[in-house]
C-alpha cells in the first residue's frame, strides 16, 4: 500500500491572487511643489489577501507591499480641494514602485476656483516582485489643495480622502 501526500489545497493557497483595499480617514495637506505619498491608515480586512500597508521612512502609512511576484492592477481615487486662491492650480498624480518614480504614470490636474472639488480616479499596471511596494504620489503647484476626508455628509457615509485597491492579475 502506498502513501499519497495530497498538496492540492497548498498549492491552492499559493494560487490565490493577492489583493488589497485600503483607505484614508484623515485630510491630507502639501507644501507648494513638494512630493508626497498618499497616506492609507485603513484597511479592509475582508477584501485584502497578501497585501499589507508599510510605513515609510516618515512613519507614514503609505507604501502598499505585496508579497507575490507579479503583474498588479492599482487603482485608487483621491478627492482634491482647493481651498483658497481664485487661480488655476495643478496637481500631479503618479506611481512610485520600491522608491523609483514609475515612466509615464503622470497625470495632471487643474483646479481653478477656491471650494473646487475634483476626484482622480485611475488605474494603472505594473510589474512588481515579492516584497516590492508602491506609493501613489501627488504634489501641487500652490499648497491650497489638499485631500479632503469628508464627514459632513450626515446621513451619507463620511468620504475618504484616498480609496486604493490593488490586484495580482497574473
Amino acid at each position: 500500500m502506498s502513501t499519497t501526500i495530497h498538496t492540492d489545497n497548498a498549492q491552492a493557497v499559493l494560487n490565490q491572487l493577492a489583493s488589497g483595499s485600503f483607505y484614508d480617514t484623515t485630510t491630507q495637506t502639501t507644501g507648494i511643489s513638494t512630493a508626497k505619498a498618499m497616506k492609507l491608515n485603513s484597511v479592509d480586512p475582508a477584501a485584502t489577501n497578501g497585501v499589507s500597508i508599510v510605513n515609510d521612512l516618515f512613519g507614514d502609512p503609505t507604501e502598499i507591499t505585496v508579497t507575490q511576484t507579479g503583474v498588479y492592477n492599482i487603482a485608487f481615487s483621491a478627492q482634491l480641494h482647493k481651498t483658497s486662491g481664485g487661480g488655476a492650480t495643478q496637481v500631479y498624480i503618479w506611481f512610485r514602485v520600491d522608491g523609483v518614480d514609475v515612466p509615464d504614470s503622470n497625470t495632471t490636474l487643474t483646479l481653478a476656483n477656491n471650494g473646487d472639488l475634483l476626484v482622480a480616479a485611475w488605474n494603472f499596471f505594473t510589474q512588481m516582485n515579492a516584497g516590492s511596494n508602491v506609493q501613489i504620489m501627488w504634489q501641487a503647484s500652490a499648497s491650497s489643495i489638499e485631500l479632503l476626508r469628508n464627514t459632513t455628509v450626515a446621513p451619507l457615509p463620511a468620504i475618504p480622502s484616498v480609496i486604493a485597491t490593488i490586484n495580482r492579475v497574473r
